[in-house]
């Protein structure tokens, strides 16, 4: 499971590509990205998320049969072939990597002035394979389940949750 978390730090004048844009309001945006999990299995999770606001997407494609390249092309938005995380002849599977030179949304977004956090379950998920550009990295699949729940209380005490659905 893979949760990725973003939200308004503060405003702050935003330079990319040559352009300046002034941003002054940010919506708080969660990505919610489980690994194989099947349509049937998924409903009561997805019920409960739509109560807090959350969208499900039910036209989607995969762009690789495997989670690396699948995941670096939701955080960039390019094919395999494009942003380098694919097997090659001479590069397989602990190997491949989101290529550095590749943008990707978390570094955006941190760059705009969001927090940006990664709660990953997935090993593949994290900032060795390039996944990068995030305030706090949280690897959960390894924590002990005292620490996850800590963080799942303060989340939930500090109100993020609630601040997070009310702004849809």
């Amino acid at each position: 499971m893979l949760s990725f978390k973003i939200e308004k730090q503060y405003s702050k004048q935003w330079r990319r590509n040559g352009g300046d844009v002034q941003m002054t309001e940010y919506p708080n945006v969660i990505f919610i990205v489980i690994d194989t999990l099947r349509k049937d299995y998924a409903k009561p999770l997805e019920g409960e998320l739509k109560k807090l606001g959350f969208i499900s997407y039910e036209n989607v494609i995969a762009p690789a049969s495997w989670t690396t390249p699948s995941h670096a092309s939701i955080f960039t938005g390019l094919y395999p072939a494009l942003h380098g995380a694919h097997e090659t002849k001479t590069k397989k599977d602990l190997n491949v990597k989101l290529n550095s030179r590749v943008p990707i949304l978390s570094e955006i977004l941190l760059e705009m002035g969001y927090n940006t956090y990664l709660f990953t379950a997935n090993p593949y998920i994290n900032p060795r394979f390039g996944f990068v550009g995030f305030s706090k990295v949280e690897d959960i699949l390894f924590m002990p389940s005292g620490k996850f729940r800590r963080i799942i209380w303060h989340l939930t005490k500090n109100g993020l949750w609630k601040k997070v659905s009310a702004s849809f």
